[in-house]
């Protein structure tokens, strides 16, 4: 198979790539029946018949062949009331009966390793993995060897781990020397006891191997044990062991190089109003010149339970890598340059940067100078008249007038000479829309919005609308913002009232349950990934399997759909956010609120009677009496 980008791992590929690997695997290993009870018994009579109620008698176990470790894992099953026939079979070791007897006692079903031909070792990897609550089946192989197993094993349980911390505590009677011993619910702690009853002293060596036996390996409190050893309390529990919780390391962050193009805000003039004409939305760079430096995550320090399996979720996180034009990247340095001169838009929250080309336009944009469409920032020296139409990827700049033409920004558009529409045409941003003044305009912006006065227009923001200055001025038109709206003075408009929504969230649900849909299908494919990862492993075998272009393909799609997972993620954090945040929206007027204005924040609706002055508003205090 040919290798692909991680542009190119859609859910078409995605599917073709898992049915490449279903035609891998060979079919099922059908269970093999144990051989038949051997036909000769002592003075080659026939096989005798085994049944439940004959294992209580030991003369028939030994007439039948059982030795003695055999018929001594029926008696401890007997006696544990377990259902012995699962492995009172002469085609079963006397070990191979204690794996199956002690799955049996721990509640597990120990059908799936009910099998012969498995070695101890195998079964014994089988059934930790069914007692950490693991899909066995995906190791579940003949072909695989007990090492094989044990790494497929740790992989699967370190996984379940990060996902369920609880669940792992067990206590456990060694059966030779009664020693007990717990693991703690989040198998980070074991302790041992000796009750009243045992008999014999023991040896640090001898307790290690009785640990070793039930996993405990890691964390080993050396000096409690030869405490222990030295005294052998009775009826005294001592830990002695402690596993080691992973040491988080710090998360990957971005540094931009170019200057923050927040610090050329608008200014205040002595008049009380406000001066547009510098704001600045982006910044200018030389090619070739370091834009953004990616500081990457660091490893953090590993983990381990008590019974070695490895915690690696302390790890920081790294964050995705940018996408957009106009820069390159180099691997080694982590810093990413301008490929040319132009201008730069880094938005961190989206992982998106770019270096646009600018283009001028050196005169007014008319509607007989054509539709302008441009992959970057557009640049308009003069006016831009009614039926216009300027469409970009990057910033929309302009140092006149907007008349009704139709704008739309895949960043920030900036308004030097303020806007008079008629009513007629669409002014649409993602990012903020900043103008002198706005008359009779329909605007949408994903940011802010913000002017020295806006009259009858029709506004929609995912944020704030900001009349600022110390005269700024809101009359008559339907304003709808999120999270809020400031102004000096708020009126109505003739014989139209002023509407002001605060805190409407329909739209942003909808998105949201968009992204959800997003998330459950990517989740569904990382799932299937992850099971195709694992049936490569259970082919080949960890070794084999890594030389292997399916499973390094496989590979690369489960990274590229996980990074798919934390954007989509991130993107609902982001709606989450606004969404709360829209309980404290607010409307603030330092002025005056004319009666005759509607306000409705949150569903909490209110027309003005009366005027009244300087309010901060809110849902809570929206109903309250007037002042």
């Amino acid at each position: 198979m040919a290798n692909m980008t991680d542009e190119q791992f859609s859910l078409e590929n995605i599917e073709s790539l898992l049915s490449s690997i279903d035609g891998l695997l060979v079919p099922e290993q059908p269970k093999i029946a144990p051989p038949p009870q051997p036909e000769a018994q002592p003075g080659n009579g026939p096989a005798l018949e085994i049944t439940a109620e004959k294992l209580h008698s030991a003369e028939f176990l030994e007439e039948a062949g059982f030795n003695e470790p055999q018929i001594s894992e029926i008696n401890l099953g007997l006696e544990a009331d377990l259902p012995v026939m699962a492995y009172a079979k002469l085609s079963f070791t006397w070990k191979q009966m204690q794996e199956i007897r002690m799955g049996l006692q721990d509640g597990l079903d120990t059908t799936i390793y009910e099998n012969p031909l498995y070695s101890v070792d195998q079964m014994h990897e089988l059934r930790m993995g069914l007692l950490n609550g693991v899909d066995v089946k995906l190791f579940s192989n003949l072909m695989l060897s007990a090492t094989d197993m044990r790494q497929i094993r740790m992989e699967l349980t370190s996984e379940a781990y990060h996902n369920r911390q609880t669940g792992y505590g067990r206590k456990i009677i060694d059966e030779n020397s009664g020693l007990q011993i717990r693991i703690s619910d989040d198998c980070m702690d074991a302790f041992i006891l000796l009750p009243e009853d045992a008999k014999g002293r023991f040896s640090v060596p001898r307790i290690s191997k009785i640990l070793r036996q039930q996993e405990i390996t890691f964390g080993i409190l050396q000096a409690e044990l030869e405490r222990f050893c030295k005294d052998c309390p009775r009826n005294k529990e001592f830990k002695i062991a402690h596993g080691k919780k992973p040491r988080k390391g710090t998360d990957g962050f971005y540094e931009s190089q170019a200057a923050d193009p927040t610090t050329s805000a608008p200014t205040i003039k002595e008049d009380g109003t406000v001066d547009y004409s510098r704001v600045r939305v982006t910044e200018a760079v030389k090619a070739g010149q370091a834009v953004v430096i990616y500081h990457p995550a660091t490893q953090g320090e590993s983990g381990s339970t008590v019974t070695g399996i490895p915690l690696t979720e302390g790890s920081g996180h790294e964050l995705p890598r940018l996408t957009g034009q106009g820069f390159q990247y180099n691997e080694q340095t982590h810093v990413y340059f301008a490929e040319y001169a132009g201008n730069v838009t880094f938005d961190q929250e989206k992982y998106t940067l770019n270096v646009w080309k600018s283009f001028t336009i050196d005169g007014d944009c008319t509607r007989y100078t054509g539709s302008t469409e441009y992959d970057g920032t557009v640049l308009v020296k003069g006016d831009v008249r009614n039926m216009a139409h300027i469409k970009a990827t990057g910033d929309i700049i302009i140092e006149g007038m907007v008349g009704s033409a139709n704008l739309y920004s895949g960043g920030n558009i900036v308004i030097r000479g303020g806007v008079n529409a008629d009513n007629k045409g669409l002014i649409e941003a993602r990012g903020n829309i900043t103008g002198s003044f706005f008359e009779s305009a329909n605007l949408k912006a994903g940011g802010k919005i913000s002017g020295s006065y806006f009259l009858g227009c029709n506004i929609q923001t995912d944020n704030k609308l900001i009349a600022g200055g110390g005269k700024a001025l809101i009359q008559g038109g339907t304003i709808s913002a999120v999270l809020g709206v400031e102004a000096f003075h708020i009126r109505t408009y003739g014989g139209a009232k002023t509407n002001i929504i605060l805190g409407n969230t329909s739209d942003l649900l909808m998105r949201k349950q968009s992204v959800t849909k997003q998330i459950t299908k990517t989740t569904d494919e990382i799932r299937k990934l992850r099971d195709g990862k694992y049936k490569i492993l259970q082919i080949f075998g960890p070794e084999l399997a890594a030389k292997q272009n399916i499973y390094l393909m496989t590979c690369q799609a489960l990274d590229q759909k996980e990074n798919e997972l934390v954007e989509l993620d991130g993107q609902i954090d982001r709606i989450e956010t606004i969404i709360q945040n829209t309980m404290t929206s607010y409307l603030k007027v330092t002025g005056t609120l004319q009666a005759g204005v509607m306000v409705n924040i949150c569903g909490v609706k209110k027309l003005f009677e009366n005027p009244v002055y300087n309010v901060n508003l809110t849902a809570t205090n929206l109903c309250a009496d007037e002042n």
